[in-house]
């Protein structure tokens, strides 16, 4: 009797990618950058006002609310490329484009979590009262857990300059 084990698993998710080499990756991945790009520059904005919350973040709860969703969809937008690609290398991990793509998604997943800190911030440190106003949008309230938690978690981080 053999050991040896047929693996014949097909992956089919040409409803979300034709290949590797369909231009819609690309499309979705250059898309990605763009408006991570734009997330960097909201975060940078956000940055000098971690200083003086008690003053500016209520003027900022709305930009802050806009940003969470934007990078919750491009981080499903990221995550469902990089799922696209694992399939490929599950069944042929020396697969190159498919490790090359992963590779790549990586790093534009990094510089998205990157833009996120500032405003990982400024949800730790605002006021119960902001936070309750900052999830008071639809979108929102399924983060409350996760905004709570990271509140609590938030004495065991580094500030700004550490």
């Amino acid at each position: 009797m053999s050991n040896a084990v047929n693996d014949n698993t097909v992956w089919d998710n040409s409803n979300i990618y034709s290949s590797l080499d369909d231009s819609k990756i690309e499309q979705d991945l250059e898309s990605v950058i763009k408006k991570t790009d734009e997330l960097e520059s909201i975060s940078k904005e956000i940055l000098p006002a971690l200083e003086d919350l008690e003053n500016k973040a209520n003027s900022l709860i709305g930009t802050v609310q806009n940003f969470v969703k934007e990078e919750h969809a491009l981080s499903i937008q990221l995550r469902t490329i990089a799922t696209f690609a694992r399939c490929i290398t599950s069944t042929n991990a020396k697969d190159e484009k498919a490790v090359a793509l992963l590779s790549r998604v990586s790093k534009i997943s990094t510089n998205l979590r990157k833009a996120s800190t500032p405003i990982e911030i400024f949800i730790d440190r605002i006021s119960e009262s902001q936070l309750k106003e900052l999830i008071n949008h639809e979108e929102l309230k399924a983060w409350e857990f996760q905004f709570r938690y990271g509140r609590e978690m938030s004495d065991f981080q580094l500030n700004n300059s550490e």
